[in-house]
């Protein structure tokens, strides 16, 4: 249980007070009556979801092209993504989503229908209402070169509609949810099964029929411990640190949560720590101004994690991992009998082989039959440039290792944040954006006085797998998505 807590952990410390959606004290409605009636109102939702059950639409950051059922659209502007979060115009995707759009200049106000659904989102507003209800979003609409954008994902899920986050993005009315196999799955009591990893937490039947999706989770505490157990306690409501003595921790305004000035004067930090008893540990360490590091805390604990729908906190689901067991919203705990696993992926089938992944290895299938496994001989992230170079990056022996398009390699020792290029080229150096679960969102290769050199984003993982004979296969994961790369160079896509 605790190794998937980890990674969600791990991921989301650096936005840890933040939830998606949470509703304000005062409402139209209260948020469990609106919760009531969206779990038990199902006949508008189920007649809507019914009408759009083969809808499948597609869209990429940064391009214009709308692949809806085959059709393409062009946008006037394309998907934009801004602090992990992905906006988008509204004509042509609502359209798309089947709804309509009513602008009201005066205000900077939208409103989306859908069937039963109205939605109403102001430019620089994190305040939305949906059916009457207010809600907070952790994203603003915002007026981007005189276009209006709005964040994708409440919109679509509040339309009934599936987001999946993939190159391309996928919006759809499925019904039905495939895990990757590193996906911890769990069998309830209740017969059903619990998917959860990253971000994201999904109840399904056996058949993997979506019976409830819930993203975006929330820890009530982190607990770090030092070496003698002494406990450092963050609690995401107050945005304070408990210290081992009881004394609470404030910060200042800052939005960084890896780097804040505490009230008591020192420096917190939540990274990486580099010691040589622990030669790789995640946790907090404090720092004087003059930056001597005084304490250090790790091994991550995760007491409560909450996961939460588009109406928010009161309508979440709680995972305990101690007791194995998740609470619903109306108090009904179920727990877990057996942990599950699903069969491998199936990539697709080239030269009249089938080709499945279990995470460990590649397996080569003949007539349903395993042929040829192959285990995996290495992993690295892939950053692209505007023309679509690529630029490999991993991490090993705390260090940063970067192989440019024409073959130069680079190493980046600790915190270091420039390289010397090999045969005298000279001298790079790096910035980096917070890291997310798979990579930092963009790299900058900039020269001495900081001018960009490149700028390069995220283009998801490689994990590179070779067969008895040598050769190598490539699979290319970006949000999910996967795209088997033959030693040839031929491609094949899930």
């Amino acid at each position: 249980m605790k190794k998937p807590i980890l990674i969600a952990a791990l991921t989301i410390m650096l936005s840890a007070a933040s939830c998606c959606f949470s509703y304000a004290e005062e409402t139209t409605g209260t948020a469990a009556e609106v919760s009531k009636t969206a779990a038990t109102d199902t006949t508008s939702e189920a007649a809507k979801i019914a009408a759009n059950a083969n809808k499948r639409i597609l869209l990429k950051i940064g391009q214009r092209n709308l692949i809806v059922n085959g059709e393409t659209v062009i946008l006037d502007v394309p998907p934009v993504l801004v602090v992990d979060r992905t906006l988008v115009p509204l004509r042509g995707i609502i359209e798309a989503l089947d709804g309509t759009v009513d602008w009201d200049e005066n205000e900077k106000k939208v409103t989306l229908r859908n069937g039963t659904s109205v939605i109403e989102l102001t430019i620089d507003s994190n305040i939305a209402y949906l059916n009457g209800v207010e809600v907070q979003l952790d994203t603003k609409p915002v007026i981007m070169n005189d276009r209006a954008m709005f964040p994708l994902r409440f919109i679509a899920e509040a339309f009934g509609y599936i987001v999946d986050y993939g190159n391309p993005i996928v919006i759809s009315a499925q019904s039905k949810f495939y895990p990757m196999p590193w996906e911890s799955m769990y069998e309830g009591e209740d017969g059903n099964l619990y998917h959860y990893a990253y971000d994201k937490m999904i109840i399904t039947d056996n058949e993997h029929n979506i019976i409830a999706k819930y993203g975006y989770p929330d820890m009530e505490e982190y607990v770090y411990a030092d070496d003698s157990g002494n406990k450092l306690t963050y609690n995401s409501g107050s945005r304070a640190y408990i210290k081992p003595d009881g004394t609470m921790i404030t910060f200042n305004d800052s939005e960084d949560l890896a780097y804040q000035i505490g009230s008591d004067g020192n420096i917190y930090k939540y990274g990486t720590m580099y010691d040589e008893n622990i030669p790789y540990a995640d946790g907090i360490y404090l720092e004087t101004p003059d930056g001597e590091i005084t304490e250090r805390y790790y091994h991550y604990i995760c007491d409560k994690c909450i996961y939460t729908d588009i109406y928010g906190r009161e309508n979440a689901i709680i995972l305990d991992p101690d007791a194995s067991a998740f609470e619903y919203p109306d108090g009904k705990v179920v727990k877990f009998i057996k942990e599950r696993k699903d069969e491998p992926k199936f990539i697709g089938t080239y030269n009249n082989s089938d080709y499945y992944y279990d995470y460990a290895d590649l397996v080569r299938y003949e007539n349903g039959t395993p042929a040829e496994s192959m285990q995996k001989s290495g992993y690295y992230k892939l950053y692209v440039n505007e023309n679509g170079d690529e630029y490999k990056y991993c991490y090993k022996d705390n260090k940063k290792i970067f192989v440019f398009p024409n073959g130069d390699r680079v190493t980046l020792e600790h915190n270091n944040v420039s390289a010397i290029l090999p045969d005298n080229k000279g001298t790079v150096y790096f910035e980096f954006s917070e890291e997310t679960g798979g990579g930092y969102y963009w790299i900058d290769i900039t020269d001495a006085d900081k001018n960009v050199i490149e700028h390069l984003k995220y283009g998801g993982f490689i994990d590179a797998f070779k067969n008895e004979n040598g050769d190598i296969y490539k699979l290319h994961n970006y949000g999910g998505h996967l795209t088997l790369i033959m030693p040839n160079g031929d491609k094949i896509e899930e």
